[in-house]
């Protein structure tokens, strides 16, 4: 089952993805992240309150750079270049059974349940079984998923009209979810710092996908001879502005 984020509150009363804190009386809740959400800090930025932000797998999913990314946009070059098409962010979709997903699973409390919402606005969201690393247990999480339904084809990518930046949200007239284009070299560059020092970025590299769908992405990060020289420019974890 998807759901709008609408509707995320309804899953999040599920007694497997939430639970009360007997010494205080507060709702926490279970999240599973497989982009930028990979790194804690980035996490924490925007649940501060973030905890036990540890390592597992879904199986049946694969991670797509399909989405146009309204915050790399808003923040302009070098998060967005629209000339070489690289806008985009990751969405999972489902796939072969065979396949595992990457996530990190952390616990919020529920009132930063809205924060991570409206990070993740243009998602549906599903319950997922996660197993964790460490633990080897199978635990359920929220996770945010592709709404597969409008990843549609489309022409070519056209620059974003010019706005305010504080209307981030509106400043790109197209269609979110494409085929057409590529990561976000910030962004990509984030996910991967973060899946390395999870020790899984071979598993991250060859479960993800240009939004053709069918080019892994570690053939186009082999390609890129940016990602193995001159990368000190988002080196620093404080580099990447926003997520």
């Amino acid at each position: 089952m998807r759901v709008r984020a609408s509707s995320v509150e309804t899953i999040a009363e599920n007694d497997d993805v939430s639970w009360e804190d007997v010494k205080n009386g507060e709702t926490w809740i279970r999240l599973a992240g497989y982009g930028s959400l990979l790194s804690a800090s980035s996490a924490r930025r925007t649940c501060p309150r973030m905890q036990r932000h540890r390592l597992a797998w879904v199986r049946g999913y694969r991670r797509i750079f399909c989405l146009v990314s309204l915050t790399c946009v808003h923040q302009g070059a070098p998060y967005a270049k629209w000339l070489s098409k690289e806008v985009a962010a990751c969405a999972a979709f489902p796939s072969d059974s065979r396949e595992l997903l990457v996530v990190a699973v952390f616990d919020i409390p529920k009132a930063e349940l809205k924060a991570y919402l409206d990070r993740e606005s243009q998602y549906d969201f599903t319950l997922v079984e996660c197993f964790e690393a460490e633990t080897g247990k199978c635990v359920k999480a929220i996770m945010c998923v592709a709404p597969f339904d409008l990843w549609t084809a489309s022409p070519d990518v056209q620059p974003p009209k010019k706005t305010p930046r504080r209307a981030y949200r509106t400043c790109y007239s197209g269609p979110l979810w494409r085929r057409d284009i590529l990561p976000s070299q910030p962004y990509l560059d984030l996910c991967m710092r973060a899946a390395r020092s999870l020790g899984v970025l071979d598993s991250f590299l060859d479960n993800s996908y240009l939004a053709d769908g069918r080019t892994c992405l570690r053939k186009y990060v082999q390609e890129q001879e940016r990602f193995s020289s001159g990368r000190a420019a988002f080196t620093n974890g404080e580099a990447w502005n926003g997520l």
